[in-house]
């Protein structure tokens, strides 16, 4: 399918110096779950420079939620992860992160900047009245990780109560496309991970006399192998 040069599309191709900027800016400065204090600032910064949206910040953790309507519509929200990944950086690019042993690994830096883009375009659409109803542009902090509560920020951000909408469209960065291409999935995409934790309890004793020790080391073997072949082995995870 090929994509006609609407407006949009121009407009959108001007901003590519600018998202190219952004994103590497936050590639620079990458934050893991939880910890995306100076993200978050850039992210707001930049938003408030359109002098369009209704700002609310800290939502959920270091989460922002950008409100812009125009009459009366439906309530679209786009969401855009921040987080990073604790990888060390060996790329050695000019714009490598500097925050040693974390890492924008998974795309979160891309995708802040196209929603940075968006909110551009949308300021714009929004001064020109090209569009009619509410949008509310979500920057959702620890998408990779989970608290000692066991949730996410996006558990965080749904409790805060500041995300009713009638629908909300999301994107993930897919290095095996070519530049230029989008594929969509029909049905459930992009599986979730959860976090747990087992415990294996045995009993010590003499190694002479194994017969009465109850080994958790050898339990925990059987475990793990049990474990492994569900995951990409026998199920498709």
């Amino acid at each position: 399918m090929k994509t006609e040069k609407l407006d949009i599309v121009l407009r959108a191709n001007q901003l590519m110096d600018r998202l190219v900027g952004w994103r590497r800016d936050f590639h620079r400065f990458p934050e893991l779950s939880f910890q995306e204090k100076r993200t978050s600032e850039k992210v707001g910064e930049i938003l408030e420079s359109f002098h369009t949206y209704e700002i609310e910040k800290n939502v959920g953790g270091y989460g922002i939620v950008a409100t812009v309507s125009h009459g009366e519509g439906p309530v679209v929200g786009i969401r855009a992860d921040m987080d990073a990944l604790p990888i060390t950086e060996t790329t050695g690019v000019p714009w490598a992160s500097h925050n040693p042993g974390v890492m924008h690994a998974c795309g979160h830096d891309a995708h802040m900047a196209i929603l940075l883009g968006v909110a551009q375009l949308l300021a714009e659409d929004a001064k020109a009245g090209r569009f009619q109803g509410t949008i509310k542009l979500i920057f959702q902090p620890a998408e990779e990780s989970c608290d000692a509560a066991g949730e996410t920020g996006a558990i965080k951000m749904l409790e805060s109560g500041r995300l009713h909408t009638d629908a909300v469209l999301s994107l993930h960065m897919c290095p095996w496309r070519k530049s230029g291409e989008i594929q969509w999935n029909d049905g459930p995409s992009m599986a979730n991970n959860d976090e747990f934790h087992l415990k294996i309890q045995g009993s010590g004793g003499h190694a002479g006399y194994p017969q009465h020790v109850k080994d958790p080391i050898w339990m925990a073997t059987y475990v793990l192998q049990a474990l492994y072949s569900l995951n990409g082995r026998k199920v498709n995870p």
